[in-house]
């Protein structure tokens, strides 16, 4: 399953970079999402599972922060021009291979 879940997290990660326009090896940021109690939790391959478990549920909001500030919540989140009908196609293909 962590060989499945790290092509997830690859295939996801490259529809991320793509959206903000960012090299392959550019990490220079943060992912957080809202789990169901309403926590933000940070996206790393160690979270995905859960995270993709949630989308099976509805939407899941993904925020970019720069690391120093990922902490911050009043900072909005990067501005992202993400195809959310790409990202959500890669988030639904990765949910059908963990199947």
């Amino acid at each position: 399953e962590n060989a499945d879940l790290a092509v997830k997290w690859t295939l996801i990660m490259g529809e991320i970079r793509a959206g903000f326009k960012l090299a392959a090896g550019d990490d220079d940021f943060v992912l957080k999402y809202k789990d169901e109690e309403g926590d933000m939790c940070t996206l790393v391959l160690e979270t995905l599972s859960d995270c993709l478990t949630q989308a099976a549920a509805g939407p899941v909001r993904l925020v970019a922060c720069h690391p120093a500030s990922a902490d911050e919540p009043s900072l909005p989140g990067m501005p992202c021009e993400l195809d959310s009908a790409k990202l959500l196609a890669t988030f639904m293909a990765a949910k059908k291979m963990s199947k």
